[in-house]
């Protein structure tokens, strides 16, 4: 989304060492840079997410580093339930490039090595749910585990937020510059998507045109389509029981992904306030083409005029709509086709309006994998040449 702005899209902490990067990223518009740390003082991105249970947890981050840190530095961490940012299972980096897996009783034991200027895929798996001396703490670079174990005991069970930065144990650093991207977490819910995340790239795809209903009393797609949110300068005011706003959104081209590539899933983002401090209740919407079926979120009141990402003070930043598969097809969404992303709309509906609903942004997030283009065929005799005696033919070279 374009913004290190406290509870934009994070929970920000120390961010004058934090930016969003154009320069460096793996997909979409934009990565989290970590740049010009304070000695002694933790720069963190801080998800936006409760979770309850003891798991298993499989968290995703891809990690490319410009500069190594002056010593061992905390990059990544969880925390859970009443211990604040104290952190209870974490991943360290050196001066080296060593990566190291770490809990709150120590080291687990392995390493691998990173080279600069180089995404790779950390993944961190996190399992409380059994007794203390059974919980399960493993980290992975590229799919293929480095450390794990089986014998810890966390002191606290339920995970609620996991964050990313520098200094995250307050080192005393100033040295580093570092990027994330595409970071993701997977619960063991039952959903389409549990234990490790995996290969992926997220995207948000922007509305582009006007959809199946417009119900603002002021207001169209062009106010709730911009990059970072500008909250109140632009709004779409939803003031009675069952206003509809359904926009249209770029084409998956423009988004980057390709026509063969997999999507993973689809989440509607929606970024709105209360006209004032009284109880409002609104749902996002999702159908994969005009007059499709129309998937809804789950029912979200806000009560302030504060304006926040995704929902009210109760989940805050959690996606309250993830579709995994076509809601109209009952099958794997498509980047193109008649129901795809190509003509999918995403929306927002106000089911109680007083007061009005003003909604600032809406994107639908995606999630790809990238489906490599197939080499083209080889050459034929056609394309043989002659010189001075020797034959050129697929890079070889016969006498």
């Amino acid at each position: 989304m374009g913004s290190v702005t406290d509870k934009v899209e994070w929970e920000i902490f120390g961010n004058a060492a934090l930016s969003a990067s154009t320069a460096v990223k793996r997909s979409g518009d934009y990565s989290l840079r970590v740049n010009g740390l304070s000695s002694s003082v933790a720069t963190r991105a801080r998800s936006m997410h409760n979770i309850v249970s003891g798991g298993p947890y499989f968290s995703r981050i891809y990690l490319n580093i410009a500069t190594l840190p002056s010593a061992q530095n905390t990059i990544f961490g969880q925390s859970f339930s009443s211990s604040g940012n104290t952190l209870r299972v974490y991943l360290k980096i050196d001066n080296t490039g060593v990566l190291r897996l770490f809990d709150e009783d120590g080291q687990i034991s392995g390493t691998v090595t990173l080279s600069t200027n180089t995404w790779y895929r950390i993944e961190v798996k996190v399992d409380t749910s059994g007794v203390g001396g059974s919980h399960i703490v493993e980290a992975r670079v590229n799919g293929a585990t480095f450390a794990s174990a089986s014998n810890r005991s966390i002191s606290t069970v339920d995970l609620d937020r996991w964050m990313v930065g520098g200094n995250l144990n307050s080192e005393a650093q100033t040295t580093g510059d570092w990027f994330f991207d595409d970071m993701a977490i997977n619960d063991s819910t039952g959903s389409a998507q549990t234990g490790y995340p995996g290969e992926g790239k997220i995207v948000h795809m922007q509305p582009d045109a006007a959809g199946d209903s417009n119900g603002c009393l002021a207001g169209d797609y062009t106010s709730v389509n911009e990059v970072t949110p500008d909250d109140g300068t632009t709004i779409c005011v939803l003031d009675a029981v069952n206003d509809i706003l359904d926009v249209n959104v770029e084409s998956s081209a423009n988004a980057g992904i390709g026509a063969s590539d997999t999507i993973t899933l689809v989440q509607v983002g929606v970024r709105e306030a209360a006209a004032s401090d009284l109880a409002e209740t609104w749902n996002a919407r999702l159908k994969s083409a005009s007059g499709g079926t129309v998937s809804s979120g789950t029912s979200e009141i806000d009560s302030t005029t504060t304006y926040k990402t995704n929902n009210g003070a109760t989940r805050p930043g959690v996606n309250t709509l993830t579709s995994y598969t076509d809601q109209t097809t009952g099958v794997a969404w498509t980047p193109t086709g008649t129901n795809s992303l190509d003509n999918m709309q995403i929306g927002i509906t106000a089911t109680d309006a007083d007061p009005d609903v003003n909604v600032s942004t809406l994107w639908a997030l995606v999630e790809y994998v990238e489906i490599p283009t197939p080499i083209s065929a080889p050459p034929t005799t056609a394309g043989l040449r002659f010189f001075g005696g020797l034959r050129f033919f697929g890079g070889l070279i016969f006498r």
